[in-house]
């Protein structure tokens, strides 16, 4: 609320002593409205002054010499009765004054409960805003550990991956061992034939060569399993591969 603008004894004083000129009695509320500023207060405590230093000017005005008192008494009186009216006017006036100040008074005081409910509420709102940071940050802080965890999820994907690289990498040293001993076998087998063929044709040599083709049976048995264990060997790790790749497809989904 804006205060009223200040206002100066001098600036009452002529107020209140031109009503007084003019018979209009000088209330709070008249010299208020005539100056258009100045609060209920502050009017009243100049005008009360005013009231005052007047009131002794005309005590002072009023003391006569003894004989013309005694030659006046009548008029004495009338005097007192008229003072006594006046005082009454003037009570009249004081008590309307009186009201005046209470009423600003009352005013000053819903002002001042809006101010302080006003207040409250700021109060309030800040206690909110702050609840609501708190919980952004806390927000905040499980994005972060979230960010975190995905992190460390990729980086577990991407030596998963490495792994299966090297993985694959093997299988297909393994595969070439595996084709290059397969070659080796139709080799062993193409001199097999060719032997058994030496040994139909010369039977002379056949006492001489039949160690030789035992040897060979051994061979190829041996050679035929070996093929065996390593073609096991290819199947077991194409399935480790195949588990792999789909642990880490349910991993790579959303």
């Amino acid at each position: 609320m804006p205060r009223a603008p200040k206002i100066s004894q001098q600036q009452v004083d002529t107020v209140a002593a031109e009503m007084q000129a003019i018979g209009e009695a000088p209330t709070v509320r008249a010299v208020r409205s005539a100056l258009g500023a100045g609060s209920n207060h502050t009017v009243a405590k100049l005008l009360n002054d005013w009231k005052s230093r007047n009131a002794q000017a005309h005590q002072e005005a009023s003391e006569l010499p003894a004989g013309v008192r005694q030659a006046l008494g009548d008029w004495v009186a009338q005097a007192i009765a008229t003072a006594t009216a006046a005082l009454r006017t003037e009570l009249a006036t004081t008590q309307q004054d009186n009201s005046d100040v209470i009423a600003e008074s009352e005013r000053l005081a819903v002002e001042l409960d809006e101010q302080t409910q006003g207040l409250n509420r700021l109060a309030t709102e800040k206690a909110e805003l702050l609840g609501r940071l708190s919980q952004l940050e806390t927000e905040l802080e499980l994005a972060r550990k979230a960010v975190m965890t995905q992190q460390q999820a990729a980086e577990a994907a991407r030596s998963e991956s490495t792994t299966l690289r090297l993985r694959l990498e093997a299988l297909s040293r393994l595969e070439n061992e595996v084709e290059r001993r397969r070659k080796g076998l139709e080799e062993e087998r193409a001199r097999r034939i060719a032997a058994e063929q030496a040994v139909a044709v010369g039977s002379a040599r056949l006492d001489a060569t039949e160690a030789q083709v035992v040897n060979l049976q051994r061979r190829l048995t041996e050679a035929e399993n070996e093929a065996k264990q390593a073609t096991r060997e290819a199947h077991e790790m194409r399935g480790q591969l195949q588990i792999l790749q789909g642990m880490r497809g349910t991993r790579a989904q959303p």
